[in-house]
């Protein structure tokens, strides 16, 4: 009998060790795993389980040893399983299952098959998660998945479920859903599955919060509610690194990114007072059709602990996943603005006596300093050096803005990138965009900045979005008074290609200076005449592109 340790292995495609001894360990490899149940039908799960050599060289070498000495009765191998949010955990004994052919490569390598039985799986929708045990002689003891309160899974009748639709289907199972619709995230389990594809489910270090502007716990500006308070939530799900596998472009079957985010965007509050859900899927898809960097989106299914909770907007996520796939170097430093007003690279603060350098007007009395610019660079962890690349941008800006000098504006701006951006932005009146809403990134080799596009749902914008503004001929004066009512169809304040400038700021009310939200990017460029004329040419060409070539 062999004194030896039990290290239980379980890999889809492959067996490998996880202990280095001179002793034999145990090995294991799951044969079926499966994600998807049928309702009616016994759950089954198998694996392979046996003695190796750990200084084996080869797997070949490793699987013909498997049987060496190895005999049942050295091991117990069981499946425990627990459906949905019950507290009891289930086991079902694994047998060992009849050997295989002598000719197969693995014969020798003893199989264990257990089932759920069908009785116990859950409704329709539902979620089963399950792990392997392996308990050995002198209290040896293997878990599969090995990290503790990690699980294998799969949801009764998802493939049927997803066939309902011919978009995908994110299946998402939280146990508590108020906390999963605040700010601070909560664990949850998640499938996906698209049409013709293995439905994929992902267990461990995944969580769910809200997401949207707004203060936490409390309402936004003037009393509105942000889009974090919106009864359809906006969601963002975390995954533990870059293990959510997102194919973004379904013409491109083969092409998947591995992602550790994604964002999931309700379409609840468009403008005009009606949901098309179209507006982030289109703008996204005229960026692409330009040759913009900008997040890819698509629609889903999302049904949440079984049931059909509405259908949604996967937004890619700006980050080095993203930036590695739209041929940008994630090494760069990247900001994400974040504030209504602040975060429109405006001037910093020149007196040592001002609290809050990036909110010049901020008073002292009023609390901690507002978040302005949020870092987002994940592959360049020196934030305070990006800071300090963020200031030198944005004094570069300033020179511009204040004294007319543009010959500084090439040498720290990608003009092509930003008018061609700029262009695009206009072509779709995008009326929410001048002071927040977008990612500034630099490119390390040559010290420039682009701007990258975010949440796009006020695209295509219409009049009045909350329908109670006077928006017809007669309304053009308020535009320019000091009143809230946003006639976007209306007024050339929105309609004008030079809107984000300085004379045309994004707010119209003159509280809390609400008619400082222009973005001082745009204004600089605009400023120079050979940007400002490349702007006009790729603006023409972005008309002709998206609204006259069908």
């Amino acid at each position: 009998m062999f004194a030896a340790r039990l290290a239980l292995v379980l890999a889809a495609s492959c067996a490998f060790v996880v202990a280095r001894a001179e002793e034999p360990t145990f090995e294991a490899r799951t044969t079926t795993r499966p994600t998807s149940a049928r309702a009616g039908e016994d759950l089954r799960v198998a694996a392979r389980v046996g003695f190796s050599d750990a200084f084996s060289s080869s797997r070949g070498a490793r699987l013909a040893r498997w049987s060496d000495a190895f005999d049942a009765s050295y091991a117990t191998v069981e499946l425990h399983y627990r459906v949905m949010w019950d507290d009891e955990t289930r086991v079902v004994a694994m047998t060992r299952a009849p050997s295989p052919s002598p000719s197969s490569a693995s014969a020798s390598a003893p199989s264990f098959e257990g089932a759920i039985p069908a009785s116990n799986l859950p409704t329709r929708g539902g979620m089963v998660r399950y792990w392997i045990v392996a308990r050995g002689l002198d209290g040896m003891y293997a878990r599969k998945p090995s990290r503790q309160g990690d699980h294998y899974g799969a949801v009764v009748d998802a493939e049927a479920i997803g066939g309902e639709t011919t978009l995908p289907t994110l299946f998402v199972f939280a146990s508590d859903v108020a906390g999963s619709e605040r700010d601070d995230p909560v664990p949850c389990s998640v499938a996906y599955h698209e049409p013709g594809r293995v439905v994929r489910f992902y267990d461990g270090g995944v969580t769910i919060r809200r997401r949207g502007s707004g203060r936490r716990d409390k309402a936004n500006m003037f009393g509105k509610g942000g889009s974090k308070d919106w009864p359809k939530r906006k969601f963002k799900l975390d995954f533990r690194g870059k293990a959510f596998r997102a194919r973004w472009d379904e013409n491109v079957p083969d092409v998947e990114t591995k992602v550790e985010e994604i964002n999931l965007h309700s379409s609840f509050d468009e403008p005009g007072g009606t949901t098309s859900y179209l507006r982030e899927t289109l703008a996204a898809a005229a960026f692409k059709r330009f040759g913009v960097k900008a997040p890819e989106a698509r629609h889903v299914v999302v049904r949440r602990n079984g049931e059909f909770f509405g259908l949604y907007v996967m937004v890619e996520q700006p980050d080095d996943s993203f930036l590695a796939r739209a041929g940008l170097d994630p090494s760069g430093s990247m900001f994400k603005a974040v504030h209504w007003k602040y975060s429109n690279l405006r001037p910093l603060v020149q007196h040592s006596w001002v609290p809050c350098e990036f909110a010049p007007e901020w008073e002292s009395g009023w609390g901690p300093c507002p978040e302005v610019y949020r870092y987002a660079a994940v592959a360049n962890p020196d934030e305070t050096r990006a800071v300090g690349e963020l200031k030198a941008f944005i004094n570069d800006l300033d020179a511009v803005n204040r004294g007319g000098d543009t010959s500084r504006l090439w040498d720290v701006v990608d003009v092509n990138a930003v008018v061609k951006e700029m262009a695009v932005q206009t072509a779709l009146l995008h009326q929410d965009r001048c002071a927040k809403n977008y990612f500034v990134h630099r490119n390390p080799s040559d010290g420039k900045w682009r701007r990258i596009p975010w949440d796009m749902e006020d695209a295509f914008a219409t009049d009045y979005r909350d329908r109670d503004g006077r928006c017809d001929a007669n309304g053009r004066e308020p535009c320019r008074g000091d009143s809230g009512t946003y006639c976007v169809m209306s007024c050339e304040w929105w309609n004008s290609p030079y809107f984000c400038d300085e004379n045309h700021p994004q707010d119209i009310f003159t509280e809390s200076d609400g008619r400082s939200t222009w973005n001082h990017l745009v204004n600089a460029v605009l400023k120079d005449g050979g940007a400002r004329d490349a702007y006009a040419r790729e603006l023409q060409r972005a008309l002709t592109t998206l609204h006259l070539s069908g």
